[in-house]
């Protein structure tokens, strides 16, 4: 069993979760979104900030 990623979505908040192998959770990145629902730069960010921390998990739990 592996740790795996999932992203959320409150209003104009998008938040990434990390899910243990015992399906408890923990937040780890949160973004606000703005008001105007024109979230093309902003969703853009998120996503490279969610591969990136992908790459560093997938890092991480290779050294450990």
């Amino acid at each position: 069993m592996m740790i795996r990623t999932k992203s959320i979505r409150e209003g104009n908040m998008v938040g990434l979760i990390l899910v243990y192998p015992d399906d408890s959770t923990r937040l780890v990145a949160t973004a606000e979104m703005p008001n105007d629902r024109d979230w093309r730069a902003d969703i853009t960010f998120y996503d490279g900030l969610v591969e990136l921390y992908k790459k560093r998990l997938k890092a991480a739990m290779r050294n450990t």
